[in-house]
C-alpha cells in the first residue's frame, strides 16, 4: 500500500515580497561631478592639514603641540563654517556656483598660509620675551595666534558641505548628506596617504600646499562645468 504524504509535509513556505522603501521627498540622485568634487576637496583638505602640522612643528618646536593646534583649528573651522556660513549660503540659489567660489577661496587662503609660520615667528619670539617661554600664558597666546591664522580657510571648508547638499535636496539631513560625507572622507584618506608618503617626501611642503590649492581649483572648475 503506497504511503501518502501528510499535508504538513507538502506545505512549503511562500515568499512574501517586501514593499519597496518609500521615496524621500526632495532627494535626487547624486551626479558624478558632485562626487568627484567632494572626493577632490577632501583630499585637498587633508593635504593642508598635513602641511600645516609639519610647518608649525618647526615653529612651535613640538610636533604634538603643532598637530593638536592644527586639528583643533581644523575641526572648529569646519563646525563654525557649516554653522555660520553654511546657514546663510544654503538659502541662496546657484548652489554649484557658490560651492565653486568657496573652493576658489580655499585655494587662495591655502596659498596665503604657506608663509604664515615664518611671518608669525617674530611675533612668537616677542611674546616669549614678555610672557616667558615656559609659562601657561605664553602657551595660550601661541595657541590662539596659530589657531586664528588657520581659521579662515577652514571656515570656508566647513561651508562647502551644506552648500552642496542644499543644491541636491532641501532637507539638510538626508541621502545626499550621507553620500557626500562618505565620499569626502574617502578623499581625506587618499589625501593623507598621498601627502605623507608621496608629495611631501618628493616635492616638499610648499609644493604640496600648491598641489592642494590646485585640487581646490579643479573642484571649482568641475562644479562650474
Amino acid at each position: 500500500m503506497a504511503r501518502t504524504s501528510s499535508p504538513r509535509a507538502l506545505a512549503r513556505p511562500v515568499a512574501v515580497p517586501r514593499p519597496a522603501p518609500p521615496a524621500i521627498p526632495g532627494a535626487r540622485a547624486l551626479p558624478a561631478w558632485a562626487a568627484t568634487c567632494f572626493f577632490v576637496s577632501g583630499a585637498a583638505g587633508l593635504l593642508y592639514e598635513v602641511v600645516w602640522s609639519k610647518q608649525l612643528s618647526l615653529v612651535l618646536g613640538n610636533s604634538l603641540h603643532a598637530i593638536s593646534t592644527v586639528v583643533a583649528a581644523f575641526l572648529c573651522g569646519l563646525a563654525l563654517g557649516a554653522w555660520l556660513l553654511g546657514r546663510r549660503l544654503t538659502h541662496a540659489t546657484e548652489g554649484a556656483r557658490r560651492y565653486a567660489l568657496l573652493e576658489l577661496g580655499i585655494a587662495a587662503l591655502g596659498l596665503l598660509s604657506i608663509p604664515v609660520p615664518h611671518l608669525i615667528e617674530p611675533l612668537l619670539g616677542a611674546l616669549a620675551g614678555v610672557l616667558g617661554t615656559g609659562t601657561s600664558g605664553f602657551a595660550a597666546a601661541r595657541f590662539t595666534l596659530v589657531f586664528l591664522t588657520l581659521l579662515p580657510p577652514t571656515l570656508l571648508m566647513g561651508a562647502t558641505l551644506p552648500v552642496l547638499v542644499e543644491h541636491f535636496e532641501h532637507a539638510l539631513v538626508g541621502p545626499a548628506l550621507a553620500r557626500l560625507y562618505a565620499i569626502n572622507t574617502l578623499g581625506a584618506v587618499a589625501g593623507s596617504l598621498l601627502g605623507g608618503f608621496v608629495l611631501i617626501p618628493g616635492l616638499g611642503l610648499r609644493l604640496t600646499a600648491v598641489s592642494a590649492a590646485a585640487l581646490n581649483v579643479l573642484a571649482a572648475a568641475i562644479a562650474l562645468r
